[in-house]
């Protein structure tokens, strides 16, 4: 393993500082764009940008029927999300660097990159980007023909919940790095970075806007979920809307990952902070998530026995 990482990390930069060919970044553009405007997930800029970077994240829950007989390999996509990944690996041969992981194969070997180039208005940009435990990263970047420099990075993950009634459901939770501008005299554009560990990386933690979730569930008692699920829940209450869907998108995993079982008392008491917010959200995206996460509590709480169900 430790080998194939060292590999890994060696093409990477040897993408970066080798010869590339001269091309336009027109076709990742134009599928980024096609993927934000098809409103197939609630993409937010995650702001204010400054010239030559825009973040953005997205996010979507779905449920598969099983009774459809469909069959799948690895992540599901909507078209104009698969249409966006796809790019990566069609445009990799005209690429200036290129790196490609897979959740299922592990950690990334790359912890992360540092972004170092010059705006229009020739001042410094730097961007550092962590690569975050569990997730698929796709990062390309091309060399304009008037010497610009053009780099997108998406990262996801996607968790799965089976439910005999509902089928497969999908959650998917994404970010998108656009950057974009002129070559520093004596910095490479792109480099290999790696982030000063906390304790919580080291225990396997992912954050998002701000927001922490501790994914090592077997040791989540009822009291750890209940506390988490309820301080998220007062969070999100006091987010913006771009930290909201990240608050949601962490309640929903605390959910997931809780293996324990709630009493009737400990699931109305969650009920009443979860509720409240699906009653008032108006994204779509966003409504859903919480309104599973609901559901997923009650599968695991006596009242869903009560009914004479089988978890």
């Amino acid at each position: 393993m430790k080998n194939r990482q060292l590999l890994a990390i060696a093409v990477f930069l040897m993408a970066i500082s080798g010869s590339a060919q001269t091309i336009h970044s027109n076709g990742m553009k134009e599928k980024l764009r096609a993927f934000i405007d098809s409103k197939e997930y609630e993409v937010q800029e995650l702001g204010p940008s400054r010239q030559g970077v825009n973040v953005y994240h997205f996010a979507k829950q779905f449920a598969m029927d099983k009774e459809q007989g469909l069959k799948y390999d690895g992540p599901v996509f909507t078209p104009r999300l698969y249409d966006l990944e796809m790019a990566f690996r069609t445009e990799a041969m005209n690429a200036k660097s290129i790196y490609i992981h897979d959740a299922n194969e592990g950690d990334s070997p790359l912890s992360g990159v540092s972004f170092s180039l010059k705006n229009d208005s020739l001042q410094p940009i730097s961007q550092s980007v962590s690569f975050d435990l569990g997730k698929s990263i796709r990062l390309i970047s091309f060399e304009e023909p008037d010497g610009q420099l053009y780099s997108l990075l998406l990262m996801w993950d996607q968790s799965v919940d089976t439910d005999k009634i509902i089928g497969d459901v999908f959650l998917m939770d994404g970010m998108i790095y656009e950057i974009g501008g002129w070559k520093m005299d004596d910095t490479p554009f792109l480099a290999h970075y790696k982030s000063k560990a906390s304790k919580y990386e080291s225990e396997g933690t992912v954050f998002d806007a701000n927001l922490q979730y501790d994914t090592s569930s077997e040791a989540m008692t009822v009291d750890v979920f209940m506390a988490k699920v309820k301080r998220t829940c007062e969070i999100f209450q006091r987010e913006t809307p771009q930290g909201q869907m990240a608050a949601g998108v962490i309640i929903n995993k605390t959910c997931n990952d809780f293996k324990g079982k709630l009493t009737k008392q400990q699931y109305f008491d969650i009920l009443s902070c979860i509720q409240p917010l699906v009653d008032k959200e108006k994204n779509p995206d966003l409504k859903n998530i919480l309104a599973y996460s609901c559901y997923m509590i009650y599968k695991k709480s006596d009242a869903y026995e009560g009914e004479g169900e089988t978890p």
